[in-house]
């Protein structure tokens, strides 16, 4: 094993990166998301707030799946 911490693998490419999972929006709640973003004077915490989610998650879903 590489120098570091014992029981961490080291930079390899695939190697073991940790952290939590990233959260997931189902598919059925996506459209009504874009479409609450999209409406004037709707904040991205508006939206992730009224899904339960985290606004990270809401950027993530509007960077990832094109309108």
């Amino acid at each position: 094993m590489a120098s570091g911490s014992p029981g961490k693998p080291s930079g390899r490419p695939g190697a073991w990166r940790g952290g939590r999972q990233a959260a997931t929006l189902p598919a059925e709640q996506i459209r009504p998301a874009r479409i609450r973003y999209a409406a004037q004077g709707v904040t991205v915490a508006e939206v992730a707030r009224a899904l339960e989610v985290c606004r990270g998650t809401i950027y993530r879903v509007l960077r990832q799946i094109p309108s």
